[in-house]
């Protein structure tokens, strides 16, 4: 059974990923190896077509609403990403007209120091969010961080055994073999 990774992204960032997005991720990763490893077991007649058929469409359903899941959070982590780079560089802006402003005689030395502190806790504040929301992002685009790359390694060569093994199903429906190509492919693509 494969195991997922123990968190590398707490290492990174200090992030610590929200347990309904870690949940979400694992169950993602899993959701992926079963429709793997059910195409293989099936392409080697280890499974009845009837039982393939409804695990099959169950796992597809249940794939379908997880990257819908993700997806939706993965938008909201960009915008929200997208809006802290927006008041970062605006400290950022301010700070640098408060220093011109007060290098050439339009800010007094009072008004400086009332303000600047404020500009720099903001840029330090902005700095520390923006790099967490990338690496949430990050989370969210990459299975790495939920599997071990040799699981990963392992569910590609397996995808592919088992696009290539969809041949061999010459019994089951041509619209049938379309769908489980597709999912592998969808499956594939997401394993990066």
């Amino acid at each position: 059974m494969m195991e997922l990774a123990s968190d590398p992204v707490e290492e990174d960032a200090g992030f610590k990923p929200d347990p309904i997005i870690r949940e979400l991720m694992a169950e993602f990763a899993k959701n992926i190896s079963m429709k793997i490893k059910l195409v293989n077991l099936n392409s080697t007649g280890e499974v009845k077509p009837e039982t393939f058929e409804r695990l099959f469409e169950n796992y597809l359903a249940r794939g379908e609403r997880l990257m819908k899941s993700r997806n939706e959070k993965l938008e909201r982590a960009k915008y929200d990403l997208d809006q802290r780079e927006r008041a970062l560089n605006e400290a950022r802006i301010g700070l640098e007209e408060l220093k011109i402003r007060k290098s050439i005689g339009d800010a007094s030395d009072t008004e400086y120091n009332a303000k600047a502190p404020g500009y720099k806790w903001d840029i330090g504040y902005y700095e520390e969010d923006v790099s967490r929301k990338r690496v949430e992002t990050r989370y969210m685009e990459d299975l790495s961080w939920v599997l071990p790359a040799e699981d990963i390694d392992a569910l590609k060569d397996e995808g592919r055994m088992a696009i290539e093994g969809l041949a061999s199903l010459e019994i089951m429906p041509l619209e049938t073999t379309s769908k489980i190509r597709i999912a592998l492919e969808d499956a594939l693509s997401c394993l990066g």
